[in-house]
């Protein structure tokens, strides 16, 4: 599988794939149902797609009655039983110097996202990610508005000023869906530049249809339809409603310069959430996010993982370093960058039993104040075997 490198990730399942996305949708279901969780359910997805893919190849080439029941009944076992194997736990670490280690309690759910300090070493706020739909850009320079990631929520331009235009059956067709990519830089924005520029900030009045993604056991959370109207005195103001006008509402969103983002939800006719703590206090957050394969094609789903905070810390991962004997004179200074998912989710692997960290991927922080830090995960492990409790060992260079 490979990362996508550049631009807005899109989504788009042709007629050729239906079955697959069938596939995909049913394997969802069970495994949400399962209470699997994360990127182990979309691997499982992924798996299944591709066992069904080995099956009918099977059936097809296969001429001797006898070879294509042996192939058939093996690969249907390792399909089932791949979807429901409890991971093998790695055990706990005993080495190293202990102070250093912290763990991420996110528990086998992931239901929570964690924002951590490296300065004071301690998670400094807990938040469901669940509870907003949209992620306004807080900068005095940034207009960007994000989807939120930990849902899958898709966004599709719909090419007009008429909001009435916009209709339910709109969210029928597959094509022209995009999602944010999750370096949150604003060439990969997937609702785009809505404003123009002309000596000051103008909105377009494009509408905007909103696919809300699925909550944590998988079930779909609909549509929105919304209009950026006005951008003045660093205030968005938004009208948004269901595809068919219904529940219309208007929801004012002030820049406030103490948070790297404001959370909007379309719950309550539109509330503001408390979803982040200051953002001179935390550096990285632990959280779901959407994340977008392109082989054996498009497939996105959502990894857990680590992601930076955009206005206080730049990163960078080597991963021919090594963690004990680094210093702050070895550092790549030019390497640093403000790229969101620097640590991301692949410093591990899930091979379909359990997961395996990356120890050898050494990622080095550099924060607003100018301190540097260096870090590697260990395990993903809980003591008691639980997955979901990211453990990584950290230091000040």
């Amino acid at each position: 599988m490979k990362k996508v490198k550049s631009g807005i990730m899109r989504f788009s399942i042709s007629r050729t794939r239906l079955n697959d996305a069938d596939v995909l949708a049913e394997g969802q279901r069970h495994c949400a149902s399962s209470r699997i969780g994360g990127e182990e359910r979309s691997n499982l997805l992924l798996s299944k797609t591709i066992w069904f893919s080995h099956i009918s190849y099977l059936t097809s080439h296969i001429s001797y009655p006898i070879s294509r029941i042996f192939y058939l009944t093996s690969l249907i076992f390792l399909l089932f039983t791949t979807s429901c194997f409890k991971e093998k736990p790695l055990s706990p670490k005993k080495n190293g110097n202990t102070d250093k280690r912290v763990v991420i309690p996110m528990t086998s759910s992931y239901e929570d996202m964690f924002y951590f300090s490296l300065q004071t070493g301690q998670v400094v706020q807990r938040t469901n990610p669940a509870a907003y739909d949209l992620m306004f850009d807080n900068d005095a320079n940034g207009l960007n508005i994000w989807l939120n990631g930990s849902k899958l929520m898709m966004v599709k331009r719909m090419k007009t000023t008429d909001f009435e235009k916009v209709k339910f059956n709109d969210t029928l067709t597959n094509d022209g869906w995009l999602l944010d990519k999750p370096t949150y830089q604003s060439d990969s924005n997937a609702i785009g530049k809505w404003w123009n520029e002309n000596g000051s900030i103008a909105s377009r009045n494009e509408v905007y249809l909103i696919k809300l993604g699925r909550d944590i056991l998988g079930n779909p959370l609909g549509y929105r339809k919304i209009q950026v109207t006005d951008y003045s005195f660093n205030t968005y103001k938004i009208r948004f409603a269901f595809p068919d006008g219904s529940d219309e509402h208007t929801a004012i969103i002030a820049k406030d310069n103490l948070h790297s983002y404001r959370y909007l939800s379309f719950e309550g006719g539109g509330k503001l959430i408390d979803a982040e703590p200051a953002k001179d206090t935390w550096d990285l957050v632990f959280t779901r996010y959407s994340y977008i394969f392109y082989e054996p094609y498009y497939l996105p789903y959502i990894v857990v993982g680590a992601l930076s905070n955009p206005q206080t810390v730049e990163c960078y991962v080597d991963s021919t370093a090594n963690f004990e004997n680094t210093l702050l004179t070895d550092l790549k200074t030019e390497k640093f960058t403000s790229t969101r998912d620097v640590i991301g989710y692949d410093w591990k692997l899930y091979d379909f039993t359990e997961y395996k960290t990356l120890p050898y991927k050494i990622y080095f922080v550099r924060t607003k104040d100018q301190r540097f830090y260096k870090l590697r995960f260990l395990d993903f492990y809980s003591e008691n075997y639980e997955r979901g409790f990211p453990t990584f060992e950290f230091e000040e260079l």
